[in-house]
């Protein structure tokens, strides 16, 4: 009796290969590409009743409408959308610098390290309520204000309810959970970096400071380049926990905010709209963007 022939190596790699591109492959067609295609298309229709849809411009119409109105949401959330950037801009290069005194060390870095790193491994979800809670009429700040400090009750803000306080609160919180990752990123290329350069620049007698942004930054600078381009990326689509926080209330809408809850409650043509007009602001910023980063340090390797 003959034995079927047994696939050689070169094909049992093909199609091992294959069949583990397989679903990301699907995955990124249907969640991504059709998605995103179905998204354009859907920006230039309006829907008539019965199931029929008309090709139009009346959604970004209505946008352009929408903002010379003097109670603008889409002006609001453009604002509030556009506090994030120097936000993360500033956690950047403060993330930056404590990894830099991570990776020199310094006492107390192995606890200072976790502090940073815990919003980032604890859900989000329950950070906030976390966070709710603890400046809550019921929380801790209320109760330190109060009996500590002799604050009437009268006088302690609601601070995510209150116009006044609540985006600042939302920034505020948005800027100590985000340096998890960016300290991770920063703290992986600084361990790659050749200890023979630093030792060098040591025995020049380079003090700290100097180390960090004459040395440091420049080997490290296609990392830093990708956060801030990043960071680019997310300029109209920032939002931090706004939804989590006050779902928008208390002036607090954003962009993102604003087309989920466009899209939960009504149709999806003008939301849809939203979307691909600040795609469309945004592409050239992050492509300029990109072009002048990527000349800042360009012939440093290691």
């Amino acid at each position: 009796m003959k034995k079927k022939p047994r696939l050689n190596k070169t094909k049992r790699e093909l199609l091992f290969i294959f069949s583990m591109l397989l679903l990301p492959t699907a995955w990124f067609c249907i969640f991504w590409i059709y998605v995103n295609i179905n998204s354009i298309i859907m920006a230039f229709k309006e829907y008539q009743g019965g199931g029929n849809y008309v090709f139009t411009f009346a959604n970004f119409t209505d946008i352009f409408h929408e903002f010379t109105l003097e109670d603008s949401v889409m002006r609001e959330a453009l604002k509030n959308t556009l506090l994030f950037f120097p936000l993360n801009l500033l956690t950047i290069f403060l993330s930056l610098l404590f990894s830099y005194l991570f990776y020199k060390k310094i006492p107390g870095h192995k606890i200072f390290r976790i502090v940073y790193y815990l919003p980032s491994i604890i859900s989000g979800v329950i950070m906030a309520t976390a966070f709710k809670n603890v400046i809550g009429p019921f929380g801790p700040i209320t109760y330190a204000l109060k009996n500590w400090f002799g604050v009437s009750m009268e006088s302690i803000p609601y601070w995510l309810s209150d116009p006044k306080y609540a985006m600042g609160t939302i920034l505020l919180f948005t800027f100590w959970s985000s340096f998890g990752l960016n300290i991770i990123m920063f703290g992986g290329a600084m361990a790659r970096a050749p200890q023979s350069v630093l030792e060098a620049a040591r025995v020049e007698g380079c003090g700290f400071f100097r180390e960090f942004f004459h040395i440091m930054i420049p080997l490290i600078w296609p990392t830093i380049s990708t956060v801030l381009i990043f960071s680019l990326a997310g300029l109209f689509t920032a939002t931090g926990a706004t939804l989590l926080l006050t779902n928008g209330g208390a002036h607090t809408m954003t962009i993102s905010l604003f087309i989920f809850q466009n899209v939960t409650v009504s149709s999806y043509e003008y939301p849809a709209a939203v979307g691909l007009l600040f795609t469309i602001i945004g592409l050239p910023i992050v492509l300029v963007g990109r072009h002048f980063l990527n000349k800042i340090y360009a012939g440093v390797e290691y």
